[in-house]
């Protein structure tokens, strides 16, 4: 019997101990999936970023070609 007294108190010592500790991994494993998720969040704007930008840039450079474009082909037809 004092054996398994013994061995009772000593698995509830561990227990109590690893009750003190689960909150703090249970909190700082969510805090990480917080920040990881908070990171792919950012990943996902900086490209939409960056495809907004080369649309931009090609949008811009299409505008141009066609206004010299129209310029070049029209231009005996306006004089």
């Amino acid at each position: 019997a004092g054996v398994a007294a013994g061995a009772f108190g000593y698995n509830r010592e561990n227990y109590m101990y690893d009750s003190e500790l689960k909150f703090e991994r249970f909190a700082s494993s969510r805090e990480y999936a917080n920040q990881q998720a908070e990171q792919y969040r950012g990943d996902l704007r900086s490209l939409a970023a960056l495809t907004i930008k080369k649309n931009t840039v090609w949008t811009i450079t299409a505008t141009l070609c066609m206004a010299l474009d129209i310029a070049l082909y029209c231009a005996g037809r306006l004089g």
